[in-house]
């Protein structure tokens, strides 16, 4: 399984798309993209350095990619002569069940690596729930531990709180507790 999910990951750390898994066929989301988690957990488990380095890239070169874009929900990829080029970039709608991967990635890229660079972006993507994202919207509500359903764009944020949205905060939040640094930069905005 995870020799197949390694033959979906693309790009490079200047060509899209950054060494990022798709999803299907052509397509990536974000939603449930727990591509480099999962290899990153089980190259740490299994030490084979294969899948380690295919979860860091994508870490590294596309998650800071999408908090550049304001955060994405989906894009295709077209084939352009030898070229590949992100086609029907979606940045709508945004919910918890696509930054929850990105927050469990890299934090695994922390534990296998140390790298405080790491850390630090889990701080960034956590701070998606508190107000660091296209709406301005916080998402998650300290007081009462739930959580929006998500941004359906830069002015509409949806208020529902599903169980869905508010299990995917509160394990981003949970995760992120176990990380001083990621933590520090959360707190450093209240």
């Amino acid at each position: 399984m995870g020799q197949h999910l390694l033959a979906a990951q693309y790009g490079d750390e200047n060509s899209p798309p950054y060494f990022a898994f798709l999803s299907w066929k052509n397509i990536w989301h974000a939603w449930g993209n727990m591509q480099a988690y999962a290899l990153l957990y089980t190259g740490r488990i299994i030490q084979y350095a294969q899948f380690i380095d295919a979860g860091l890239n994508e870490v590294k070169h596309f998650y800071p990619f999408c908090i550049e874009q304001d955060f994405l929900t989906e894009f295709s990829l077209v084939k352009d002569n030898d070229s590949l080029i992100i086609h029907d970039l979606n940045q709508f709608p945004q919910i918890s069940y696509g930054i929850r991967p990105m927050v469990f990635a890299s934090l695994e890229a922390f534990q296998i690596t140390g790298d405080e660079t790491y850390a630090i972006l889990t701080g960034k993507l956590i701070m998606w729930y508190f107000g660091n994202n296209p709406a301005k919207q916080v998402m998650y509500d300290r007081l009462t531990g739930r959580a929006f359903d998500g941004i359906n764009s830069a002015t509409k944020t949806n208020f529902n709180s599903g169980a869905e949205s508010t299990i995917e905060a509160l394990l981003s939040i949970q995760a992120m507790e176990s990380n001083a640094t990621a933590k520090q930069i959360v707190m450093e905005h209240f």
